[in-house]
């Protein structure tokens, strides 16, 4: 079927490399990322009740916002919070999401870190930018390498400096503000976030410069008017059938 149409879209240019190696001529293929909602997704200022209601107060927060799965690297964080407690002793991890919270919070006593990790479950979607904005670092420990990532595009859009699982994705989406660790390495992983913790001056640039990597590619509007060229360009082209 992916070799019968006149134009294939994928989420990255690492789909186009997939899609060529299982047939689909490379000139029949075009990359268009997922797109985030620039006035959803914002830099606020923390929200100091919300803040002191998670007892937050003082603490270098970690914010992780997304599906609580293996796959994830939510089983990976936390054996990098272990290590990044140890060095960082007012780092705290806002892990937010569903499903599983049951289980991750028996992961959490068993690694002792019941003081360190908040899992407040589900965030409407409509409140993710003031969560968001209580932390200093966004973390997306993924483990796939090809499937697309959208929790860091809302990261970039809240300005915040991110920690990631290097994979030709996630590069894709941060460029070279991103912060990188290995695949399936708690201590590589660990170490990533303790530099970022206490770099706060580093991570603002970082966060800042990836705001604007979102403003300038993956706005909505920007990824809209790609696509309208793309159709227009297949249908000045493609003769009717």
């Amino acid at each position: 079927m992916s070799r019968q149409p006149d134009l294939v879209l994928t989420s990255s240019a690492h789909g186009i490399t997939w899609l060529t190696e299982h047939g689909v001529p490379a000139a029949r293929i075009e990359a268009l990322p997922d797109g985030v909602e620039l006035e959803r997704f914002r830099p606020l200022p923390p929200d100091e009740a919300l803040r002191a209601q998670l007892g937050l107060v003082g603490k270098r927060v970690v914010v992780f916002l997304g599906v609580l799965t293996p796959y994830q690297g939510v089983d990976l964080l936390l054996d990098a919070a272990v290590r990044v407690v140890a060095d960082v002793p007012d780092a705290h991890f806002l892990v937010m999401g569903y499903p599983n919270e049951d289980r991750y919070r028996d992961e959490i006593r068993a690694r002792g870190l019941q003081a360190a990790v908040t899992l407040p479950g589900r965030i409407p979607y409509d409140e993710a930018s003031r969560w968001l904005g209580l932390g200093q670092v966004g973390v997306s420990p993924k483990q796939s390498l090809t499937e697309a990532n959208g929790k860091l595009l809302n990261y970039m859009a809240c300005g915040l400096p991110v920690v990631a699982s290097e994979t030709p994705v996630n590069r894709e989406l941060l460029g070279d503000q991103g912060i990188y660790a290995a695949v399936g390495d708690a201590d590589a992983l660990a170490q990533r976030l303790v530099d970022a913790l206490k770099d706060a001056e580093g991570g603002r640039r970082r966060g800042d410069a990836l705001r604007r990597r979102a403003e300038d590619l993956f706005a909505w509007p920007v990824l809209a008017a790609r696509l309208a060229t793309l159709y227009r360009r297949l249908t000045a082209t493609t003769p009717p059938r």
